[in-house]
């Protein structure tokens, strides 16, 4: 059977456009020109746990849709692998390349990243200066959360456009030569296909047709998010869709790795309708109900994890730096249909709901001529 042809978004942002800043010059973090900077404090720890996936896309991405990145992640049977996935342009097919690595490399690079404050890099100060790179470098990394009480992971992110200090940008530097020395031999390398297996198309219907009737109304959602996934737009284009769903807040759809962004119907409020739950690596980060139309109820802030309890009631934790840790409670409206946060902290007795793997959004399929992209 062929492969079924796999669309990845390409990283297009335009220059002059993205409001964003840099004290050192773009180019200086990780580079051999050395220049002072504004930002001369330390960036705040985060604390993280394991490695769970890392992935770096180096910035050389053009106006033609070309793209390329890099992700350390384990495979299928749990074996650490580098995946590169190279786009000349947006005529070309991309190419696929799996590197094997080493286990007890990726521990010396795991320990690099937290010996290092690695993390805390996301907490630098952004820069107040036009981009001038239609595609910026960045870096993206999952770890364990240390205090699973606060949620199970810890998102974190940095790119170019913030200010490092001279020793902050010799960190990237090694960062980058140290996730580079990871690839070991190629274990596979694959071309996509521009053609679909008939057999393919077949089992694809299939799965619409199941979306139509076990997720009526959300269908038109998720068309939505399949499309806008695949949408190409860029940076500052996808600002604009932040108050529609959270997943912009976590990169989504450049810094993430889009085979986990899946969904989940499932009845949390207990009003006997079936939710939709969006989910990136199992956690909620959008949830919408059902007035008889899919209304989004609820969206998870940036930086934050939110817990569902079997009551519909939901936590939301956010950690505050040396401030600490705050909670807000949220509870199901009926007459809304909406999530509405509640001034009393509760306490619920029992622990979060754990959802199913759910299905990709990436395999949605979205009907010949529907364009729900505005």
């Amino acid at each position: 059977m062929k492969m079924r042809k796999r669309v990845r978004a390409a990283v297009i942002i335009p220059a002059l456009v993205l409001l964003c800043a840099c004290g050192n010059n773009p180019e200086a973090a990780g580079s051999d020109n050395g220049t002072e900077t504004k930002n001369n404090e330390p960036a705040e720890t985060i604390e993280t746990g394991e490695l769970i996936e890392l992935s770096y896309y180096p910035g050389y991405s053009d106006m033609d849709g070309g793209y390329h990145g890099e992700t350390l992640k384990k495979d299928d049977s749990g074996e650490w692998i580098v995946e590169c996935y190279d786009k000349e342009s947006i005529d070309e097919p991309e190419i696929t390349t799996i590197y094997s690595v080493n286990a007890m490399e990726e521990q010396d690079f795991a320990t690099f990243l937290k010996e290092n404050n690695v993390a805390s890099l996301m907490n630098c100060k952004d820069s107040d200066v036009f981009a001038t790179d239609y595609s910026p470098w960045s870096f993206s990394v999952i770890f364990t959360n240390p205090s699973p009480e606060n949620g199970k992971r810890v998102f974190v992110s940095f790119g170019q456009y913030k200010e490092y200090t001279d020793e902050e940008s010799e960190l990237i530097k090694e960062l980058r030569e140290r996730f580079e020395a990871l690839k070991g031999e190629v274990i596979s390398k694959s071309v996509e296909s521009e053609e679909e297996d008939p057999d393919d198309i077949e089992e694809t219907d299939e799965e619409s047709s199941d979306i139509d009737e076990v997720g009526e109304p959300y269908c038109g959602v998720l068309y939505w998010y399949k499309q806008l996934q695949e949408s190409g737009k860029s940076w500052d284009e996808m600002e604009k869709y932040n108050s529609q769903t959270a997943l912009v807040q976590h990169g989504w759809p450049y810094s993430t790795n889009n085979d986990e962004v899946r969904y989940v119907y499932q009845d949390i409020t207990g009003d006997g309708l079936i939710e939709l739950i969006i989910t990136y690596y199992g956690d909620p980060v959008d949830i919408y109900s059902n007035d008889g139309d899919a209304v989004y109820a609820y969206g998870v802030p940036y930086r934050a994890i939110a817990e569902i309890y079997p009551d519909g009631t939901i936590m939301e934790g956010l950690t505050m730096g040396t401030k600490g840790w705050n909670e807000t409670w949220y509870r199901y409206d009926e007459d809304t249909f909406k999530y509405v946060p509640l001034k009393e902290k509760l306490s619920p007795g029992t622990s979060g709901v754990t959802f199913p793997e759910g299905k990709r959004i990436s395999d949605v399929v979205v009907p010949d001529g529907l364009d729900l992209i505005d």
